[in-house]
């Protein structure tokens, strides 16, 4: 069951984008064990913003973070393009899908221990797009 909130989703977007984003800058990701802590933030972002889905989709800059919240998509970050295939693998790990697989669809679920109880994972779905593969998450 969702929490209330009292403020709007532009409040939750004006307070939240900028921490987000300069957190997501502030970490080192040239080491492939920051990729880990990377992800595991946006993760817990997504959790503290009451999200219902995050999206990662690559383009040809970089790779767009958005969460959904209150039925509207809102862009949160944005990540270089190098960085795509080591947070699509990260995402894949922990969805338990397999890394090599690129040609088909996957559909899988982030185990809720790893992020505590108030993060109930519906799927999470890849999808094969023109750039590299998209990520969905439904929380």
């Amino acid at each position: 069951m969702r929490r209330q909130v009292n403020f709007s989703p532009h409040e939750i977007e004006a307070s939240v984008i900028p921490t987000l984003q300069s957190q997501l800058d502030g970490i080192d990701a040239n080491h492939p064990e920051r990729i880990s802590m990377l992800v595991d933030l946006v993760l817990s972002h997504a959790i503290k913003c009451l999200a219902s889905d995050i999206h990662f989709e690559p383009t040809a800059q970089a790779l767009d973070i958005r969460f959904r919240i209150d039925g509207v998509l809102h862009r949160q970050a944005a990540l270089p393009r190098e960085l795509t295939p080591n947070v699509i693998a990260r995402l894949k790990v922990l969805a338990e899908l397999l890394t090599y697989r690129q040609d088909v669809p996957q559909e899988g679920r982030l185990a809720q221990a790893r992020f505590g109880a108030d993060m109930r994972v519906r799927k999470t779905k890849i999808i094969t797009s023109r750039f590299h593969e998209e990520v969905g998450i439904t929380l």
